[in-house]
């Protein structure tokens, strides 16, 4: 029984060593820099590049007028309130 719990000492010892080994190895190899090669960015779409500003005015244009007519369809329509 003695020489089986030494054996079995041995081996977790052995196998402790090993993954504390295997452990070390894998963070020195992590913490090395590593170089990362990137291609040059594409270019822009002209569709993208060019300046989108007039419908954007015209888009603003239409909601403020919609907003205006809503603002005031709530001042003209009455409240009604439930008893």
């Amino acid at each position: 029984m003695k020489d089986l719990l030494q054996l079995w000492t041995k081996s977790l010892l052995l196998t402790l060593t090993l993954t504390l080994i295997v452990f070390a190895v894998m963070l020195t190899g992590c913490a090395g820099h590593m170089k990362v090669v990137c291609e040059k960015p594409a270019p822009l779409p002209v569709t993208l590049s060019r300046q989108q500003l007039p419908d954007a005015k015209t888009f603003s244009e239409k909601a403020s007028g919609l907003s205006k007519k809503v603002a005031a369809y709530f001042l003209e329509t009455p409240q009604f309130t439930t008893p």
